[in-house]
């Protein structure tokens, strides 16, 4: 099964992208805890791209593509963004005090936990990142 999705370049389409992703999850059955990672993944890298994107553009499209197999999801997410990899974004300092740390970098600590691997390239002016969770990965 698959959901393609284009968002607005705005917060408010963060709860159609969640609903949608649910309601992915129930058709095809999956269990709600894939499903959850799955959504705040999803959330918080729309949520980034949102955020330090670049300009508001009012017509600047978010286009997510969320594919089920038997064997894991796949998520693609691709933006017109300024150029940016999550994967050379450094891990947070968990063993410093919370009052002492950088603010940011939260986030794709969450996306790196919740999913079991990412690709990342820029490909035509465009940022295209792919999520692949597991169906069979232990909770």
């Amino acid at each position: 099964m698959e959901k393609i999705l284009s968002l607005k370049n705005d917060f408010s389409e963060i709860e159609r992208l969640s609903n949608a992703v649910k309601d992915l999850g129930e058709k095809c059955r999956c269990p709600g805890e894939l499903v959850d990672d799955v959504v705040l993944a999803l959330e918080e890298i729309v949520s980034n791209i949102v955020r330090h994107g670049g300009e508001s553009i009012d017509n600047r499209l978010i286009r997510v593509e969320v594919r089920t197999g038997s064997e894991e999801w796949t998520c693609r997410v691709i933006d017109e963004g300024r150029p940016f990899n999550p994967l050379e974004f450094p891990a947070p300092d968990l063993d410093t005090p919370f009052e002492e740390r950088d603010v940011g970098g939260m986030g794709i600590h969450l996306v790196r936990r919740s999913v079991d691997g990412m690709e990342y390239e820029r490909k035509c002016g465009k940022n295209v990142l792919i999520m692949k969770k597991s169906m069979s990965r232990e909770p």
